[in-house]
């Protein structure tokens, strides 16, 4: 038994030893695993097995490398604060009881903080109007409209997107499928950036949908939107990556399918005198026939069968006699100065570009052998 009076005869030293009451530290925690945070990072520990004496462990010290930043407390995990964000650290834990401090145990796996890729949305997603990617997961917008994000950091997120497919008329002709863009997109802390999936081509008669060319005649269809990613409003400069839409059905006789949308230049369309594809510099021409309009700048041209809306949209097809010809596809669009990895991709008449990519669903789908709108884009962002 110990000597409570400070003093140890060589057999009391022998006796406490050999029943582990000789004073001493703790050994060392085990099985150390950080995990980043915001200029933080959390680092969970098992306690040693050894406690020492007197076996109770009454605190850890958590030290970071570099830095030499410090968390305590009286169990796992322990936080560490102040560390920079974009910079990896490692760490390791010691122990302690009333005898003292006992050694470090292994380095930790290395974690490097950053700040939570997150922003304001509205309108709300999923009744969430604070999106973290980090937290919440990818954000998927699969429904025509127009959403408002602020990111609360400087970030970079992965996009990618569908323009809207062509609508069909009561002649049944072939609309085209949406184009493909892709990219990692640099977003600003406190800069607002506008997301807008393009609105399916309507049916024949149906008006413009939002983004594509319209279509004043039962019998055709009307091009489909363009999908897209926009820095504080949305017009041609400020777009930083874009999807094109598909264009119209023609209608008739000698009448082939849409162009597809998507690319440096949307697909011109099918058959006799169809209405040119959009490109980089300027919108598809207008197709054969009376009141037949060339595409422009984020929009369709609209006439008996319209063009798909893109960076450039696809012209539109006119009355041809016989029939009317079909609307060419608008053209996508990448801003190099802040989206890198970057493609955009053109589909192939009704098909869709990157078809086969199992996030699409059915987005970009054109409308095909009977009267009906296209359907809409989509806009995915891990």
């Amino acid at each position: 038994m110990p000597n409570f009076s400070g003093l140890w005869t060589a057999r009391q030293q022998l006796q406490a030893t050999g029943a582990s009451l000789w004073p001493a530290p703790p050994g060392a925690p085990t099985s150390v695993v950080a995990t980043a945070g915001n200029t933080s990072a959390s680092v969970a520990f098992t306690a040693p097995s050894n406690a020492g004496y007197p076996a109770t462990i009454t605190g850890y010290t958590v030290t970071s490398s570099p830095g030499g930043f410090t968390g305590t407390g009286s169990s796992s995990p322990i936080t560490v604060s102040g560390l920079t964000n974009g910079t990896a650290y490692t760490f390791t834990v010691k122990a302690t009881n009333a005898t003292g401090t006992g050694p470090s145990s292994a380095a930790s796996n290395s974690v490097t903080p950053a700040a939570p890729r997150a922003f304001t949305i509205s309108p709300a997603v999923s009744g969430l109007s604070t999106w973290n990617l980090d937290s919440n997961g990818p954000l998927t917008l699969n429904a025509t409209g127009t959403w408002t994000i602020v990111a609360s950091s400087t970030f970079t997120v992965s996009a990618k997107m569908w323009g809207a497919g062509g609508g069909s008329g009561n002649q049944g002709g072939s609309g085209g499928g949406g184009g493909n863009s892709t990219g990692t997109v640099s977003l600003t802390s406190g800069s607002t950036y506008i997301l807008f999936v393009g609105q399916g081509g309507k049916q024949g008669g149906g008006g413009t949908a939002s983004g594509g060319g319209g279509s004043a005649d039962i019998n055709r269809g009307g091009g489909g939107g363009y999908t897209g990613i926009f820095v504080t409003s949305i017009s041609q400069g400020n777009a930083y990556l874009m999807a094109g839409g598909g264009g119209g059905a023609g209608g008739g006789s000698g009448s082939g399918g849409a162009g597809a949308g998507g690319g440096s230049t949307g697909q011109t369309g099918l058959g006799g005198a169809p209405g040119g594809g959009g490109t980089q510099s300027a919108g598809g021409a207008a197709g054969g026939g009376s009141g037949a309009t060339a595409g422009s700048a984020l929009q369709g041209g609209s006439s008996l069968s319209g063009g798909g809306g893109g960076y450039f949209g696809g012209g539109s097809g006119g009355d041809n006699g016989p029939y009317a010809p079909s609307g060419g596809g608008g053209s996508g669009y990448i801003n190099t100065t802040y989206v890198s990895s970057g493609a955009t991709t053109t589909g192939s008449g009704t098909t869709p570009a990157n078809s086969g990519d199992a996030d699409r669903g059915t987005a970009g789908a054109a409308r095909s052998g009977s009267s009906g709108t296209g359907n809409a884009g989509l806009i995915k962002i891990t």
